[in-house]
């Protein structure tokens, strides 16, 4: 409706304008003509004038055109008959049908759209939003949907109920609101808070966090560095039992077998000292009998036997009055795969025979346990209690022979201090080509070396090795590694040149500073 009224004005306002602007033309019409008149009269009484000084018209026209300018009228047709086609084309104040819209740019239109019946209303699919009133229902209406649809009144009973109703429900939704908005309200602030602790529950946590994983680090750090110690500690240890237990084990076979060989002799000298009383109670009767008949061959005999077997004994007694030839053998099996029995030839073509409980297996290097990891009873196989796996490396070094009878603990210690000699090495590096690094006489028969190696003083690397050979061969292992570099940066191995058995290291650089210290034990 406000938009009609304001079309409405619109309408009013430029019709009014218009009828101003042609008021306006009309005016200066009549001006125009007024001031024509004007120059009509005043021309005529310069006809008048003229006529009197005897100048003919020629030469008034020319006076005129010299004296007075011409009015130049264009503008004012031009604009006449633009203003002409402009009200033609306008809506007429009597009315009329319109082709386009109608904005009163915010002004009112004021106009009554009132009908009398309803049957007068005009088609409701034509002017379709059309609001209209019809004075004999007095109610108004408006077009949609091709049908005039009618509107309540607020007086209206049922209109007016439903309306209080809806005002109560949503009176009673708007305090249900607030109470929400309330609760929701100190909701938030209980969250807010919660988020507050949380957070700082979060940050402490992060904290102890970081401070448990630092705990964590030096505690991880410290345990490798124990273990590293440890391990290095036990191989050492190790290296040093298997030495002491060689050397004990043959004490120990050999003192027993002295002590048997002692109580052997003690029967043969008893033994002697019988046939002794024997052969001095015979004397008397021997004279009586060099003439008789008295068979004494089977005495004679016996004495004879008695004298070799004292005599077979007094020798073995003189080759056990020093230190007997202890023998050492190594065998060595490349395993297939899957196999855990060991005997017959070697790589080297050597037969394996062996005292059960004298002799020392190595796995890959790897010192292994009689009966927990081998079984060796029959003199002629070892039997692993795992399968091998195919190009492991399997030795057997076995030791035969026999030492002097009754050392105490002083001469053990002397024994190993003549039989062992330690040495400290520093040797410079200049290149990373195979370097021999010591080397000691075939008369030796094994080393143990203690290396620590330093590359461009940087890093660190320290191991063990320990050598050994049969005359023909040398044999390596290597243990108790620590480095504080991911990897190795040297690598060894041995040969006999020369009649000297070499241990060689090649480094993987250039500035390598090589420090060992060397125990050997002299054995034939």
């Amino acid at each position: 409706m406000q938009t009609i009224n304001g079309t409405v004005a619109t309408l009013q306002s430029t019709q009014n304008a218009y009828g101003g602007r042609i008021t306006t033309l009309e005016n200066r019409s009549d001006s125009d003509e007024t001031a024509i008149q004007d120059i009509s009269t005043r021309v005529t009484a310069l006809e008048g004038a003229v006529d009197n000084t005897g100048f003919d018209s020629d030469q008034i026209e020319s006076m005129i055109n010299e004296h007075v300018t011409p009015y130049d009228d264009s503008g004012i047709v031009a604009r006449l008959d633009s203003d002409t086609t402009a009200i033609s084309a306008r809506l007429p104040l009597a009315g009329g049908t319109m082709s386009g819209d109608i904005d009163g740019n915010g002004n009112k239109v004021l106009f009554a759209n009132v009908y009398s019946n309803e049957v007068d209303l005009p088609n409701a699919s034509t002017y379709h939003g059309m609001f209209a009133h019809v004075h004999a229902t007095g109610a108004g209406y408006f077009a949609h949907g091709g049908n005039w649809i009618r509107l309540s009144n607020h007086s209206d009973a049922a209109l007016k109920s439903d309306l209080d109703s809806e005002t109560a429900r949503i009176q009673l939704l708007l305090l249900s609101t607030d109470s929400d908005a309330l609760s929701i309200a100190g909701l938030v602030q209980e969250a807010d808070s919660d988020a507050a602790a949380i957070a700082e529950l979060l940050r402490q946590a992060d904290s102890d966090a970081i401070a448990i994983q630092a705990l964590k680090t030096d505690l991880t750090d410290d345990i490798n560095t124990l273990t590293a110690r440890v391990d290095s500690d036990e191989i050492a240890i190790q290296s040093l039992g298997t030495s002491v237990n060689i050397l004990i084990a043959g004490l120990d076979s050999d003192s027993t077998k002295i002590q048997s060989m002692q109580g052997e002799i003690d029967l043969l000298r008893s033994d002697a000292d019988s046939d002794s009383i024997k052969i001095q109670l015979m004397q008397g009767s021997i004279a009586a009998l060099e003439s008789g008949t008295y068979n004494d061959a089977p005495l004679i005999a016996r004495l004879d036997s008695d004298t070799t077997a004292i005599s077979a004994l007094r020798t073995d007694l003189d080759g056990l009055s020093g230190t007997a030839a202890i023998s050492t053998t190594v065998y060595t099996y490349t395993a297939t795969q899957g196999q855990t029995t060991f005997s017959g030839a070697d790589s080297n073509g050597l037969t394996l025979s062996y005292a059960p409980g004298k002799i020392y297996v190595f796995l890959n290097g790897i010192l292994i346990l009689d009966t927990t990891d081998y079984t060796a009873s029959n003199g002629s196989s070892v039997v692993l209690q795992q399968a091998a796996d195919s190009d492991n490396t399997l030795q057997i070094i076995k030791h035969v022979g026999t030492v002097q009878t009754g050392f105490d603990s002083d001469q053990v210690v002397s024994i190993i201090s003549e039989n062992s000699t330690s040495a400290e090495i520093n040797i410079d590096t200049t290149g990373q080509s195979q370097t021999a690094l010591d080397s000691f006489p075939t008369s030796v028969r094994s080393a143990e070396y203690f290396i620590s190696v330093s590359s461009n003083d940087t890093s660190w690397f320290a191991s063990k090795i320990i050598v050994i050979h049969d005359g023909t061969n040398a044999y390596l292992t290597e243990y108790g590694v620590v480095s504080t570099n991911d990897s190795e940066f040297i690598t060894y191995d041995v040969d006999i040149n020369s009649g000297n058995v070499r241990l060689l290291g090649t480094p993987n650089n250039s500035a390598t500073n090589v420090k060992m210290k060397r125990t050997i034990i002299s054995q034939s």
